[in-house]
């Protein structure tokens, strides 16, 4: 049925579904700005990865396959073009914004970076997951949310060995769940 319809084969597929995803979370945030305006930051951010990483539910069983597939040299740009943009919805959420005396256009990559790293932790971490209603996987974002409001305030305050330390638990987070999705990638090809 799909054959014809997309001529770049998987990792077209693949792209489509990232553009699509992002499309709708924010066309979802959009319509539930009345009661977001309502939340925290913190919440605000929290509400809109959730509801991303849901939407790849119906996937999860493939998805490790789809995020191989977009790590390929060849597939990078577009799916970095897609992070990005995910990347931009998230911080727009959660308040961040360009500001040329607090660090300008350094802390705005900076911003979305960090975002980024939480949110592709958590869908990595989300891939091995097998509680109820995925449980432990919405336990981890907050953990990474609490390492993110630590790197923040100890930039607030100019804190130099917090914002190491909370750095340095995203990334070993960040590639923790990279291992894992290479060990059952490789224990699936055995």
């Amino acid at each position: 049925m799909v054959q014809g319809i997309v001529t770049g084969g998987p990792a077209e597929l693949v792209s489509f579904f990232m553009e699509d995803a992002n499309r709708r979370l924010a066309e979802h945030l959009a319509d539930r700005q009345d009661v977001m305006q309502h939340m925290s930051p913190r919440k605000r951010l929290r509400y809109a990865m959730e509801h991303r990483l849901r939407m790849l539910q119906p996937l999860r069983s493939k998805w490790s396959d789809a995020m191989a597939l977009g790590a390929f040299p060849s597939n990078m740009p577009q799916t970095a073009e897609s992070l990005a943009l995910l990347a931009d919805e998230l911080a727009h959420v959660a308040g961040y914004k360009y500001d040329p005396v607090g660090g300008g256009a350094a802390k705005w990559y900076l911003d979305r970076a960090v975002v980024s790293g939480v949110y592709v932790a958590t869908e990595l971490f989300m891939l091995t997951d097998e509680s109820e209603d995925n449980k432990d996987t919405w336990e981890f974002l907050e953990r990474r949310l609490d390492g993110l409001e630590r790197a923040e305030a100890a930039i607030r305050v100019g804190n130099i060995q917090n914002l190491i330390q909370s750095t340095r638990t995203i990334a070993v987070s960040l590639g923790s769940a990279l291992q894992t999705l290479m060990q059952n990638q490789m224990n699936r090809k055995e």
